[in-house]
């Protein structure tokens, strides 16, 4: 493992006060070392930035060891917030459509099961049956025009 010129100063992470990032050869993963010495994340490339079109968003499936994650992952600008496809009302998939997962203003996410809206940057919901529960957060980060996200 070879460390780049990225690095992750005083960043929480589930508890984890992380002091320094490792990138593995290829920049396929991403490996996050935390004050004790463990390993506490990794990560995997899901697109190119271009893929998703800004102020829209995309439906992705990952694999975290033997099982697939559904995400759901929103892009402004340059920047993405990523969240489990799953409502915290009853845990049903959120999109409306595939990959759409937008109120028609894209303004909010809309869970298409019982029409609950999220705010886009915290995941909270703001109206409908779950009102102030959150939509369960996936790390993301975004380099060199690619978007990559915690497993």
């Amino acid at each position: 493992i070879e460390v780049l010129s990225f690095r992750m100063w005083a960043v929480l992470f589930r508890g984890a006060f992380v002091k320094h990032a490792m990138v593995s050869w290829g920049d396929l993963s991403l490996d996050v070392l935390d004050e004790g010495g463990e390993w506490t994340m990794n990560r995997v490339r899901i697109c190119a930035l271009s893929d998703i079109p800004d102020g829209d968003s995309a439906g992705y499936s990952i694999k975290d060891g033997e099982y697939y994650r559904s995400l759901l992952i929103i892009r402004r600008g340059d920047a993405v917030f990523a969240y489990r496809n799953s409502c915290p009302h009853e845990g049903d998939r959120m999109e409306h459509a595939r990959g759409k997962f937008l109120d028609e203003e894209k303004a909010h996410i809309l869970c298409a099961s019982h029409g609950a809206l999220f705010r886009i940057e915290d995941g909270v919901c703001v109206s409908g049956p779950c009102f102030g529960e959150n939509l369960d957060p996936i790390v993301t980060a975004v380099e060199g025009g690619e978007v990559f996200v915690q497993v």
